[in-house]
């Protein structure tokens, strides 16, 4: 016999390695999935811990600005086994931010007698929404990239709304704390009326919006108005109404009502008129005392949906009582309506103002 030899060559088995998930979404500044590597490819039972260097996945950081990012997978070696790289994709989506208004009287403004208010002007803050609603890992952004706000007064009574200007201000705190102040003003003239004051949030990088209201009242018209704030289970209350009868025939009623509660995270609670019912205005232990119906909008977050749910045609009342001194304590209010807002609507029920004032100045003299 002559033996002559041959050779046998065993090549590497390829894996085909993808990220687990191998799509995802997050918001800006909040963590990333954990991205172990998954394998398709494995022989004879083995698994990842035989790798004499498993691959990794990355992808995007927590600064990096919305939009889709790959998920990358490297670094495998093996004597037994070549790697074949499939790439995922994260999206990263804006993060919310709330929109704080001033506390104290800011948005109840006296026009003078027969005129217009001339201008405007309120200073706004941003934060980053408490609590976060992160999937994998909240952590709080830069609130510098916030470069602006568009803010508008929109009339409850109808019309076009007057476009504010706002310039940013500087960024002060850090982490959740963190804030920007923007001065938002016009120069244009609001007639009388009750307005709502709705900021947006702009950019690429953050979302969202608050609202809050303004009053321009001329008391000397005749008719009851008012706009202030009181509080509420905690929270800081704006309202804002302006109720008079058609002077033709006295008869129809026209105006409108406005009431934002502002929650502790930056949500609201409110509620808008839209169809007027009666008014009624009386002399009561030296107070003029007016009280209104008319049936609403209702617009509260939903904490399970993750937004603003709003539902019509809710009946709502109102008591509010002029006691003469503008100021805190002295004119109250109590409004009777759905939800977050429910008070009883009645003379029992009135809470004082903590700033603002109620004007019915048709009452009888006194």
């Amino acid at each position: 016999f002559s033996y002559v030899d041959g050779s046998f060559v065993v090549g590497k088995k390829t894996l085909t390695v993808t990220p687990n998930p191998s799509t995802a979404t997050r918001q800006y500044s909040d963590a990333n999935p954990p991205l172990p590597p998954s394998y398709s490819g494995f022989v004879g039972g083995e698994g990842p811990g035989v790798l004499d260097t498993p691959p990794t996945c990355s992808t995007a950081n927590a600064s990096t600005a919305p939009g889709s990012w790959p998920i990358v997978c490297s670094g495998g070696a093996d004597g037994n086994y070549d790697f074949i790289y499939v790439s995922g994709a994260l999206t990263i989506t804006k993060e919310n931010a709330s929109v704080f208004f001033p506390t104290g009287d800011w948005g109840l403004k006296q026009a003078p007698p027969g005129l217009p208010l001339a201008g405007f002007s309120v200073i706004l803050t941003v934060k980053e929404k408490v609590p976060d609603a992160a999937t994998y890992g909240a952590a709080a952004g830069d609130i510098a990239n916030v470069p602006n706000l568009t803010v508008a007064l929109v009339p409850t009574a109808g019309g076009g709304s007057t476009p504010l200007t706002c310039v940013a201000g500087a960024v002060t705190g850090t982490g959740y704390a963190q804030a920007r102040t923007f001065t938002c003003s016009t120069a244009a003239l609001i007639p009388i009326g009750t307005y709502d004051v709705v900021a947006t949030v702009t950019g690429d990088y953050y979302v969202g919006t608050g609202e809050d209201m303004l009053v321009v009242f001329d008391p000397s018209l005749g008719f009851a108005t008012g706009g202030g704030t009181f509080t509420l289970g905690g929270d800081r209350v704006n309202f804002g109404f302006v109720m008079q009868y058609n002077k033709r025939n006295n008869t129809v009623l026209k105006g409108n009502f406005l009431a934002i509660r502002h929650h502790a995270d930056g949500t609201i609670s409110r509620i808008k008129s839209n169809t007027l019912g009666g008014l009624a205005i009386q002399d009561s232990e030296g107070c003029g005392v007016a009280t209104f119906t008319f049936k609403a909008t209702y617009t509260t977050w939903e904490a399970g949906l993750g937004a603003y749910v709003t539902t019509g045609g809710n009946s709502v009342k109102v008591y509010t009582a002029d006691c003469n001194n503008p100021g805190t304590g002295m004119d109250s209010i109590s409004i009777g309506g759905p939800g977050l807002l429910a008070m009883g609507g009645t003379a029992a029920t009135k809470v004082a103002l903590t700033g603002g004032n109620i004007a019915i100045p048709h009452t009888p003299k006194r």
